[in-house]
């Protein structure tokens, strides 16, 4: 099984903070523990069901952060971007369109777009990166 290269705390708070300096809105983090509990389900799918699947990942991180929301505000920007980052660190890409990537995580958000469809939707859009 392959290893992979996870987000911290510290990475999820700085793009966080960048996206709030660039497109506006309150700083803050509204749950520490539901953000930790964020950051972690993806390591222990990995590492307790054996889920080895980049796309699995990456939609647990952009579900986790949509759901718990763990952020004063920015939460589907960051259930977006976490999971796109944690697919560039470990040479992956998003091949969804903006449009599409934005209709799939007001679904999610919203709550019209469950889990299992979620996985499904960044198994069918993620690639190994060209490089």
């Amino acid at each position: 099984m392959i290893g992979y290269d996870w987000l911290s705390k510290d990475l999820i708070l700085a793009i966080h903070g960048e996206q709030l300096s660039e497109h506006g809105g309150p700083d803050g983090i509204s749950n520490t523990k539901l953000l930790d509990s964020c950051i972690e389900r993806p390591r222990l799918m990995f590492t307790d069901e054996a889920c080895s699947d980049p796309a699995v990942l990456a939609a647990a991180y952009a579900f986790e952060i949509a759901q718990n929301r763990p952020f004063v505000d920015g939460k589907k920007r960051m259930a977006l971007l976490s999971a796109e980052i944690f697919l560039e660190k470990n040479g992956y890409q998003l091949t969804a369109t903006d449009k599409d990537c934005v209709v799939t995580i007001l679904g999610l958000v919203d709550g019209t777009l469950p889990e299992n469809e979620l996985v499904e939707w960044f198994q069918k859009h993620v690639q190994p990166a060209q490089v």
